[in-house]
């Protein structure tokens, strides 16, 4: 696991919720949010609906220049890409400049979430059986380099919040706020708290923000120098 530069890295399969727990990582640990398709269309200059429109060598090729971007800066919360980890460049530059989180959700909440959807191309023109199918057949290509990540979080049963504050409970961080039932969040993920760890996170939810800051700031200054 690698925090050179900070940045903490979430993927998944589409619909998995990188996004959402993304941006609630970035204002719970005082990081700046960074999003790869977001990126990656205004390279193109393209809406996520339309990346393919241009054949999909040329959105791989944007995509990678968005994953680099997020790589040379630091103190990130990205969400990258369903497909991001597909090329061995991407997957280079991402455990070069962070640690990599895998947002785990079950292929029945995938569908419920992704059924309908507009704006994902690789999903276009399938729908019913069809389209349990091909949510199946695109996790089955990508869950291997999924599960290349330095651990996994179960991301259905949480807010983002949540999520995002277990996250940073397994990578020794606190968050700069107070987070509601975060003994019943590192359950529900992988993580297991021993009760006087739980009771120490219900102790804490008071805080100020300056304490809390000063802390997650010290959890990644500490993790950079044993790197």
């Amino acid at each position: 696991m690698k925090l050179k530069y900070g940045n903490i890295y979430l993927c998944g399969f589409m619909g998995s919720g990188k996004t959402a727990t993304a941006k609630a990582l970035a204002e719970l640990a005082d990081m700046d949010f960074f999003d790869t398709d977001a990126e990656t269309a205004k390279i193109m200059r393209r809406a996520p609906a339309d990346f393919f429109s241009g054949g999909r060598r040329k959105f791989r090729a944007a995509e990678s220049r968005a994953v680099a971007r997020a790589a040379r800066r630091g103190n990130l919360a990205v969400a990258l890409g369903g497909g991001s980890l597909l090329a061995a460049a991407n997957r280079r530059m991402v455990r070069d400049s962070g640690a990599l989180v895998y947002l785990k959700c079950p292929q029945k909440i995938l569908l419920r979430r992704l059924r309908g959807a507009k704006d994902r191309p690789l999903l276009r023109g399938y729908a019913g059986a069809a389209l349990a199918q091909r949510i199946s057949s695109l996790l089955k290509q990508r869950q291997k380099h999924y599960l290349l990540a330095d651990f996994a979080v179960f991301s259905a049963a949480t807010a983002p919040e949540q999520t995002a504050a277990a996250i940073m409970k397994k990578l020794g961080m606190a968050p700069l706020e107070p987070v509601q039932d975060l003994a019943f969040v590192a359950k529900m993920a992988i993580l297991k708290p021993s009760r006087s760890a739980a009771k120490r996170a219900s102790s804490t939810r008071g805080c100020k923000l300056s304490s809390a800051k000063a802390q997650a700031k010290s959890a990644i200054c500490s993790r950079n120098r044993r790197f």
